[in-house]
């Protein structure tokens, strides 16, 4: 396993965290500066939060070199997949098994974090994931040996 490969879910999880700081900063920053409906001031922040989320997680995360447009419809569907899956989540934790909204807070961040970094990764950056050859100032095998043969 690459050093880059070990780093990603870290880095993912850093996103994750400074995505969540970001939004609580702007939607308290919205709510006290301005005379925004709660509604539109919540929408507001949600929406540059995961714009943040989108262009770090391209950058830093997966250090995807890929064309924005189709890599960020993929983003939208997993972020609709897992808002379904969080609401299916609440639904079964406290209505059917009556967990604590502590444990169902906790099960959501981690089938939810889990969720989506597996998304992001086989699906949404897949194929402009940076493998750590670039970086590392290799060539990828398959060109370094074309490279030989000529």
């Amino acid at each position: 396993m690459r050093r880059s490969d070990a780093v990603r879910p870290i880095r993912y999880a850093i996103v994750g965290v400074g995505n969540t700081i970001l939004y609580c900063l702007l939607l308290w920053l919205l709510l006290s500066t301005t005379s925004l409906r709660h509604g539109v001031a919540v929408t507001l922040a949600f929406c540059l939060a995961m714009l943040f989320q989108y262009f770090a997680n391209k950058a830093f995360t997966f250090r995807s070199r890929r064309r924005i447009g189709p890599e960020f419809v993929r983003y939208l569907i997993v972020a609709l997949i897992n808002y379904v899956l969080n609401i299916l989540l609440v639904w079964v934790l406290l209505d059917v098994l009556a967990a604590s909204r502590l444990v169902t807070v906790a099960v959501m961040g981690i089938v939810s974090g889990g969720c989506g970094y597996a998304l992001s990764l086989l699906w949404v950056y897949r194929g402009g994931v940076d493998t750590g050859a670039r970086m590392e100032g290799r060539q990828p095998r398959a060109r370094a040996e074309e490279g030989q043969r000529t």
